[in-house]
């Protein structure tokens, strides 16, 4: 077995025993996994799946001193994750707000077994769209707090988030949300009326939190693994689906339906058939029927699931400029599209307000990222295949479309 699958089996049943997996991989193939498990930032499961399969000596040392160092580093963060969460919490309870914390907050200290092996990349606080832009300003005006070194200058009119905010003494981002999702998906307010009227609390470091329900949460991790981001947010999403459901009392046919009114119901069973795949042990089996008309889609989910962030930007920049898309775009208007620059984005380089006239300033830098991007995009031809492959996903995924990447 090779290294990208011994990965995704062990993120599809993290709870498993993947000595089969793991023996007789070569030095190189050991090296490759470890690799790949810090990028997709796994590498505490693969260390967990070493442990509990006894394969600890079967690593070189060079390589298991590379996964070790990582692992370390994760569970350190999450500690300050932790003590970053709690800060906030006293601050904004004792000014009378009430923020839900998404995603990986739930189940990083709810529902897998140690914080350190569910990585985050940041906190993230729903918060009232009329109170997001006065809670970002009541947090900077603390010394706790600063607009992080590369946030972008906009306020609640850009997406679903305000610019990033940094904790400077734990060294954490924290992105205060007003929405959930900012591509277009018509069933958002559904879904964001679902985590503020079903949320919950959990316990962290001795403070009360308010989460989305498991439901809700698991509504959330499917939108934003698939319509959000087509699978590039990587394997983990796999193991988020095992901790939230393996074991749990879930009402399955209630949830197929409710995810079948929010646009999910394809997005829910193609996770389904990938986990499945790699030998996942969640699955109920309403949902592992219908898993099965999934079986077109199941190499590209994975190829998706493993990508590097580089192709992954490359190829969501092909989707939007292709001149297929929907029959709807000329090359003509997909180059002007490529040299007119978003606002916020040329803001963003510059260091000023969108609104400035100096945003002009960082359009060079601008250009010149957006111009290598794309070059390379059009040189790799299996990058151009497989934007456009993953564009027909996203399309059924919605609802239409083929039935497959070929047809």
């Amino acid at each position: 077995m090779d290294c990208a699958a011994a990965l995704l089996r062990i993120c599809a049943n993290p709870d498993g025993d993947h000595a089969a997996s793991l023996s007789g991989l070569t030095a190189q193939a050991w090296s490759d996994l470890v690799a790949l498990a810090c990028e997709k930032r796994v590498s505490p499961l693969v260390k967990r799946a070493m442990t509990r399969a006894g394969g600890r000596s079967a690593m070189p040392q060079d390589i298991g001193e590379r996964l070790n160092a990582d692992v370390r580093w994760r569970s350190v963060h999450a500690l300050k994750q932790g003590f970053a969460l709690a800060r906030l919490s006293d601050i904004l309870g004792g000014a009378g707000l009430s923020p839900i914390a998404l995603k990986g907050v739930r189940l990083a200290f709810g529902q897998y077994p140690d914080p350190g092996l569910r990585p985050m990349r940041d906190l993230d606080l729903l918060v009232l769209p009329e109170e997001a832009e006065a809670v970002q300003a009541m947090l900077l005006d603390l010394p706790c707090y600063e607009l992080a070194p590369w946030a972008g200058r906009y306020g609640i009119e850009y997406g679903h988030q305000l610019p990033e905010l940094r904790d400077v003494e734990q060294g954490v981002t924290i992105e205060i949300h007003h929405r959930l999702n900012a591509r277009g998906w018509e069933h958002e307010a559904e879904l964001v009326s679902k985590v503020t009227s079903e949320a919950e609390t959990i316990t962290v470091l001795g403070r009360t939190v308010l989460v989305p329900s498991r439901e809700a949460n698991l509504l959330h991790i499917v939108e934003h693994a698939t319509l959000h981001h087509i699978f590039e947010n990587g394997p983990l999403t796999l193991a988020d689906l095992h901790y939230m459901c393996a074991g749990a009392e879930i009402d399955w046919p209630g949830l197929l339906e409710t995810a079948e009114t929010m646009g999910l119901r394809r997005s829910l069973v193609l996770i389904a058939g990938v986990a499945v795949r790699h030998g996942a042990v969640w699955v109920p089996d309403v949902l592992w029927a219908e898993s099965q008309a999934c079986a077109p889609w199941l190499d590209l989910s994975d190829l998706a699931l493993l990508q590097s962030r580089d192709a992954a930007m490359q190829q969501a920049m092909l989707r939007r400029l292709d001149q297929r898309s929907g029959g709807k775009a000329s090359w003509r208007a997909a180059l002007r599209r490529l040299l007119r620059p978003d606002p916020y984005l040329l803001a963003k380089f510059a260091g000023t307000q969108p609104t400035s006239p100096l945003r002009w300033a960082g359009y060079p830098r601008w250009l010149a990222d957006r111009g290598r991007t794309y070059l390379h995009s059009r040189r790799e031809g299996a990058t151009l295949d497989m934007s456009r492959d993953q564009g027909r996903m996203l399309d059924w995924l919605r609802g239409g479309g083929p039935q497959s990447p070929h047809a």
